[in-house]
């Protein structure tokens, strides 16, 4: 399934097809992340979890998560913002799946406990370090 969306998303589509398979990748990636999550217990219990240290984006990371929850606030009548500071740079390095499923758990808790309002989900800089982490 990703091989797939990956060669679609390399012809030409409208901006709405782009969009959407992007969103079914991002979706697809999840479930396989989950599926790694399920393996990683037993690893977190050897005591051999490693995290991956590698450049990602992190609006493109989270504006597709955050994309998909949305969803998930307006079927439940709850408002949904997400905003990322400015200040914070275009690609990070470290583990981009792992960013992921933390956001993915935090606002899909904030929605099903939100009965009405806001969720809010706002990402800050507090501390950039100069050199990337070895």
């Amino acid at each position: 399934m990703l091989g797939l969306t990956e060669l679609t998303l390399n012809t030409p589509l409208n901006e709405q097809q782009r969009d959407y398979l992007g969103n079914i990748q991002e979706s697809a990636e999840s479930l396989l992340n989950l599926i790694n999550e399920i393996l990683d217990f037993s690893r977190i219990e050897a005591g051999r979890l490693e995290l991956s240290n590698a450049q990602f984006s992190l609006r493109t990371t989270l504006n597709r998560t955050a994309f998909n929850l949305a969803h998930q606030a307006r079927d439940k009548g709850v408002h949904f913002n997400f905003t990322i500071d400015k200040q914070i740079p275009e690609h990070l390095i470290g583990d981009r799946n792992r960013l992921r499923q933390v956001a993915i758990n935090l606002i899909s808790n904030a929605i099903k406990f939100t009965e009405t309002g806001d969720v809010e989900f706002f990402i800050r800089l507090v501390h950039k370090h100069e050199k990337p982490c070895d």
